[in-house]
């Protein structure tokens, strides 16, 4: 029992050793950002996280130093950004931006708080350490994991090894030697008995599973509620697969009690795949292969450790009663039938569990500095003293015990007994420490999510130049352009960062960019930086006209890649022309005042309304039908009925929907990722026009199917994004009733 002590020791040691922060949906971007001391204050407080959210669940609270909550309205703009808008100006001071936070990936939860300050400095920490992942009922939940987790490998591994290895009809037989092991007619087999064990314990595994599914949907939702239950399990593909789990293991227990193994191992594979897809996988960088890993890992896991834990189950308790001969029996027959699927399972499991890591951890270096990374080694290296003590008693012992005309050695046998009974308690640390893995949540780099969870800040550019090596980049803060013209080298990047005011004239600036080196003037509004190694995301802190702003330029793209940005452009331009709906929304700004909103309808082929809007509040609609065009001010019931462009063309939907082919120049691709499957890509042009200046463009692309969803776009005095969703599903544009129409001025 030495090795149990000691990696039981190791396992405590690991997670004992303070660790990083990390979890699934934080905080990643920020106006105000953490720290910053704002002259103005501010109308809206907006903050984006790593993940999608699960928006009913996902919260923002503000409050004063002294913990006193401000009034504010909270509402989502984009699947992982939330924004807290004050109900009344906030007065000099220091405030406190809480957030509560529930992944829409994989159900987890995370929360913590910064400061910011209004005509005031924040002299404490900017940011607030968030709870431990075992804080707050934690520990519960890691046990109820912990122990539905453990059962549920017993299950799946006892189906499985049936399924496998069992004669037809005789779903327990693969753990009797044969038919001396028989008892008396009327009593039960050791291999009937042990298959009603295997379907005891499915029973048990899908009540444990409702079980932590409910302590984690309190935890997520401040408590039990029929709605939190509502907001946690039906709202997003997490949830569903936490429902899905217990119905597809009491439909194998059901199956198993048929005596059908075959039956009852297609629903514990799927309930394998369910647990699979409601985990780290689905946040993972490569969820595919994510999931695939974590699905084989699994089944592998109930092969190998519930196969060894039914066997000791079955058997060491028995162990007196079977005497020399039976034990040299089963060591004979029961054990090499099990190992011709341990050993592949075995092998399985480690590939898995490398292909794992290698898409949770992101590098190296996390397996010592995080807890995650702690509690996978721990897990690991009980891993391997299960390998080793299955290596010692199989490849050792077992050839000595069975060795033709040796003498019964009861010492050497009580050896092989002891370490083959030692592996499921060792399992149970294996599965104790899974547990604490969705606990911890993989420590992926969060910058490198930023494009997967919101488009790139629309002001964003690419320039290259003659050989392709440069990236200009732009984005906008506040009244003021933030250029950086991006040169990358073998040791690093070097940046010359402009700032421009919004008629695109330098403008000098006070400028901080942490983590770079200082490399001296470039001219009026200019500063040469340089920054070690490589970075997928810029963030610069300005200040002006009293205002202090922040903006994030992405710094990273392919180059040679220009080609294929082109042919992503051509390929969703010709598919907008084939759109029969669609929904718009723009925000368009000049650089000072409040930007103008305006939601957009575009129906195929000549339909087309919208809603205009000014610092929150509605100006006017606007419907068109072809040549005819009817418009009503904010408030006014009367439609003013008119000619569409003074009797030109009538409105074209298509024509519409391409607007922004005309301003393409030089297209770079900026990145390629994954959202649940879909491939994606943001792509950057700059030309320069006439009369207007140079025109950035950022335009993020589902690739799968051929759409443009976001449009970003700068130019003089001109701020302006655009968010397109419903593709075929808008709502229907028909003309306004006649009784509400002012046909003055039609014909």
């Amino acid at each position: 029992m030495s090795a149990l002590r000691a990696s039981v020791v190791a396992l405590i040691g690991l997670l004992l050793v303070p660790a990083a922060a990390s979890a699934h949906a934080l905080p990643i971007e920020s106006t105000p950002a953490p720290g910053a001391s704002v002259a103005g204050a501010p109308a809206a407080i907006t903050v984006t996280f790593s993940e999608p959210l699960n928006r009913p669940l996902s919260t923002l609270t503000l409050t004063t130093s002294r913990g006193v909550v401000v009034r504010s309205t909270v509402s989502g703009d984009g699947p992982a950004v939330l924004v807290l808008r004050p109900v009344r100006r906030l007065g000099r001071g220091v405030y406190d931006v809480r957030w509560h936070t529930v992944s829409a990936d994989d159900g987890h939860t995370a929360q913590g708080s910064y400061s910011f300050g209004v005509h005031a400095a924040v002299t404490g920490p900017a940011v607030s350490a968030a709870p431990g992942a075992l804080a707050d009922g934690g520990w519960l939940r890691a046990l109820l994991d912990a122990t539905f987790g453990g059962a549920l490998i017993l299950f799946c591994g006892g189906v499985f090894c049936a399924a496998l290895l069992s004669p037809r009809g005789q779903p327990g037989g693969w753990l009797v030697p044969d038919d001396r092991f028989v008892p008396v007619e009327g009593a039960p087999g050791p291999g009937r008995r042990q298959w009603r064990v295997t379907i005891a314990i499915g029973g048990a595994a899908a009540l444990f599973s409702i079980a932590a599914t409910l302590a984690d949907a309190a935890h997520a939702g401040g408590g039990l509620s029929g709605r939190a239950l509502n907001d946690y399990l039906l709202s997003d593909f997490a949830g569903y697969t936490r429902v899905a789990v217990p119905a597809l293991l009491f439909a194998s227990v059901v199956a198993a009690a048929r005596a059908s193994p075959r039956s009852a191992s297609a629903p514990a594979v799927l309930a394998l795949a369910a647990v699979a897809a409601g985990g780290h996988s689905s946040s993972a960088r490569l969820s595919g292969v994510a999931f695939a890993a974590d699905l084989v890992h699994l089944i592998a896991a109930s092969v190998w450790l519930g196969g060894i834990a039914m066997i000791a189950i079955a058997w060491v308790p028995r162990l007196r009663e079977l005497g020399a001969a039976g034990r040299r029996r089963v060591v004979e027959v029961v054990l090499p039938r099990f190992g011709s699927v341990a050993l592949p399972a075995f092998l399985a499991l480690v590939v898995a569990g490398a292909v794992n890591a290698a898409t949770e951890l992101g590098s190296p270096h996390a397996l010592w500095s995080t807890a995650y990374g702690r509690v996978l080694l721990a897990k690991t290296a009980l891993v391997g003293v299960v390998a080793l003590l299955s290596y010692a008693h199989a490849l050792r012992l077992r050839p000595r015990l069975l060795a033709a005309g040796r003498r019964y050695d009861a010492a050497l046998d009580r050896r092989h007994w002891r370490l083959l009974a030692t592996e499921p308690i060792l399992g149970i640390g294996i599965v104790a420490a899974a547990a604490l893995l969705l606990a911890y949540a993989p420590p992926i780099d969060v910058a490198e999510q930023v494009a997967a969870v919101r488009p790139v800040a629309p002001t964003s550019v690419v320039e290259t130049s003659a050989q392709g090596t440069q990236l200009s980049v732009a984005g906008e803060a506040g009244p003021y352009i933030v250029n950086a013209l991006v040169t990358r080298g073998a040791r690093g990047v070097t940046v010359e960062l402009r700032t421009l005011d919004a008629l695109q004239h330098p403008v000098s600036l006070p400028v901080r960019v942490p983590g770079s080196a200082s490399g001296g003037s470039c001219g009026a509004g200019c500063m040469l930086l340089a920054l070690a190694g490589f970075r997928p995301v810029l963030v610069a802190y300005v200040s002006g006209g009293g205002h202090a702003y922040s903006v994030a330029l992405p710094i990273r793209y392919e180059p040679g890649a220009s080609g294929l940005a082109r042919q992503l452009l051509a390929t969703v331009e010709g598919s907008a022309s084939r759109l029969r709906s669609v929904e718009i929304d723009e925000t368009l700004g000049s650089g000072t005042g409040a930007p103008e909103v305006t939601a957009y309808q575009v129906a195929a082929p000549d339909r087309f309304a919208y809603q205009l809007s000014h610092d929150g509040r509605p100006v006017s609609d606007t419907t068109i039908v072809g040549t005819h065009e009817w418009t009503r001010s904010a408030g006014s019931r009367s439609w003013q009925a008119s000619v569409y462009g003074g009797g030109g063309p009538p409105f074209s939907a298509a024509g519409y929907l391409g607007w922004w082919t005309p301003f393409v120049g030089q297209p770079q691709l900026l990145d390629r990722f994954r959202v649940r499957g879909d491939e994606r890509a943001d792509v950057a042009t700059v030309s320069r026009i006439p009369d207007l200046g140079t025109v950035w463009l950022q335009i993020a692309i589902d690739v799968t199917h051929r759409r443009v969803l976001h449009i970003g776009m700068i130019t003089t005095a001109h701020f302006m994004t655009q968010t397109w969703s419903a593709f075929d599903h808008a709502a229907p544009i028909e003309p306004p009733p006649k009784q509400d129409s002012d046909t003055a001025g039609s014909n």
